[in-house]
């Protein structure tokens, strides 16, 4: 019979690094108790988290899930830094993806904000910017955008999406969560929404590392049966993305001038033949009047 501790198991057999942090801030924790005989698991972090800060992430957050939740068969929870998802239900991608069930919403108490008109101008084109990017196919569902306005001042936007929905799923759920965000926190220095299967949040300070240096994530997934089977993808973003970007370029290059040097050596080759064909012929035509003379 599948349970949690099957995926207490997974992930300590995924993760072997000692608890040295304090627990992740929760966000969203749904639980319920159906059971089934099939499992699946799936796991990610934020891109700007770094391997190790991802398997701490997820370590401490499933010590919460374990505290909130010790008889839960199946559990969707977002937390500061990684979400953690598991069902025993083996079409579980395959739900309907509930944008607006499960909705936490956390908004600043903070209300003291210098340039008040021009932060919230700020705020606006930030929230559309992180719509726009979302829907970008590179972005994998993650959005980010630090803004300066007025006197040096700067906002810190993010939007994410679990990995697995769909680019159009993304952008409608995250277009609903602005929407949310900026009805009941707008004019606020902060807010966080999580709605399902995405989560958007704005700050007056930096809450992600810089992405260009520290742009990794893990994404893990895993199903089974009676057994268990699964597999492990690291996946890059930020710096090492935009990497990974030029590289399909260089390679997509390297075969069009791959194709273009053989196309002028099958043009030199052709031109080469005619050339001895007609050498050929001009010397034939040349025997032949010795041979007539």
């Amino acid at each position: 019979m599948a349970s949690l501790l099957v995926l207490q198991i997974l992930i300590f057999s995924l993760f072997s690094l000692p608890i040295f942090s304090a627990l992740p801030f929760l966000l969203s924790l749904n639980c319920n108790l159906t059971e089934d005989h099939f499992n699946s698991s799936f796991i990610q972090c934020r891109p700007d988290l770094t391997p190790n800060q991802c398997t701490l992430c997820v370590e401490n957050a499933k010590q919460s899930i374990s505290n909130l939740c010790p008889n839960a068969q199946s559990f969707r929870a977002w937390f500061d830094g990684c979400y953690i998802q598991y069902y025993n239900n083996y079409n579980y991608r395959k739900l309907s993806h509930p944008h607006s069930e499960t909705t936490n919403l956390f908004c600043s108490n903070q209300t003291n904000i210098l340039d008040l008109a021009q932060f919230e101008i700020a705020l606006e084109i930030s929230l559309l910017r992180l719509r726009a990017r979302i829907y970008m196919a590179t972005h994998r569902g993650f959005s980010h955008v630090e803004l300066q306005y007025g006197n040096e001042s700067r906002i810190y936007a993010m939007a994410e999406c679990v990995r697995y929905v769909s680019s159009m799923d993304c952008e409608t759920c995250v277009g609903k969560g602005i929407d949310k965000l900026y009805e009941n926190c707008g004019g606020k220095a902060g807010g966080t929404v999580v709605s399902g299967y995405c989560i958007v949040r704005y700050e007056n300070y930096p809450f992600f590392s810089n992405l260009q240096e520290a742009a990794y994530g893990l994404e893990w997934n895993s199903s089974g049966g009676n057994g268990i089977s699964g597999d492990m993808s690291i996946w890059e973003n930020g710096k090492e993305c935009c990497l990974g970007w030029k590289v399909k370029v260089v390679f997509v290059w390297g075969i069009g001038v791959a194709c273009f040097v053989l196309v002028v050596f099958s043009a030199w080759l052709l031109r080469r033949s005619i050339v001895n064909k007609a050498k050929v012929g001009i010397f034939g035509s040349w025997n032949d009047n010795q041979n007539d003379t």
